[in-house]
């Protein structure tokens, strides 16, 4: 099933009847929708699955959100073929700018990683090329990543396909990384702290791993007064989805709670 609907996708691209609706979208919720997939997945599998995301979290993208969906589902999908069972898969996510171009357009870079079984060196340049011979067990894993880089030239400004395309670093036995760009939205940036704006550098990350609710105080701890001794007002969050505490963490700090 997932190779027909590769299949059918590339088939458009090259009778260029495939159409990409690009907008302006929110990122959280789209990320979060990819999260939950490829986490039901992992556990499955017996996979950690580590995600860090900015702690500004309401920067909007400009892309297509379904087909930006099938690019980040077709690398992870990836990663969890080829890591075994107690891996890791790793998705990262962070601000980024062309720093040879000096254009003054931002970007968000996504970044998946794991520590599967990696890639022998001489494939890496032809991962992309659907008419490169493969092993029948790859065929499908070079036509994902053969649409998802064709995928992404369609939303991408020309001027921007170079440095947004999907690149590759891998180690045999040791696992691999697959990252590119997608443009944010103009003013995406512009209402951050003045400190965000500070591009390319790491910038503030809501880790996200198993345990990692398990510094946050039990019930017993929070006191009746929504306002601490420091006069901040105090906010209990309750949601049995980690994700969901995590990005209303973020969002009730800006406001300084």
């Amino acid at each position: 099933h997932y190779s027909i609907c590769d299949l059918i996708d590339l088939s458009s691209i090259n009778n260029d009847s495939l159409q990409v609706q690009i907008k302006s979208v929110f990122a959280f919720p789209l990320l979060h929708e990819v999260i939950d997939l490829i986490n039901f997945k992992a556990r499955i599998k017996n996979l950690t699955l580590e995600c860090s995301l900015p702690d500004f979290s309401d920067f909007k993208l400009r892309c297509d959100p379904e087909r930006l969906k099938q690019i980040l589902l077709n690398l992870l999908n990836n990663s969890w073929k080829y890591t075994p069972s107690g891996g890791r898969i790793s998705f990262h996510l962070c601000f980024a700018e062309d720093s040879i171009a000096k254009s003054p357009v931002r970007f968000a870079k996504f970044t998946v990683e794991d520590n599967g079984e990696g890639i022998d060196q001489e494939r890496i340049p032809s991962l992309f090329n659907l008419y490169k011979k493969s092993k029948p067990d790859a065929i499908e894993f070079v036509l994902g990543l053969a649409l998802s880089q064709r995928l992404l030239k369609l939303m991408i400004p020309k001027q921007f396909e170079e440095i947004c395309k999907i690149k590759v670093r891998s180690v045999k036995g040791q696992g691999s990384s697959f990252n590119f760009m997608i443009p944010l939205e103009s003013s995406a940036l512009l209402e951050a702290d003045s400190d965000m704006s500070i591009i390319p550098r790491s910038v503030p990350f809501l880790q996200i791993k198993e345990n990692s609710l398990s510094s946050y105080p039990s019930l017993k701890e929070i006191s009746q007064s929504p306002v601490d001794k420091k006069g901040k007002i105090r906010a209990l969050i309750v949601d049995d989805d980690q994700i969901n505490q995590l990005v209303l963490k973020s969002y009730l700090a800006k406001f300084g709670i």
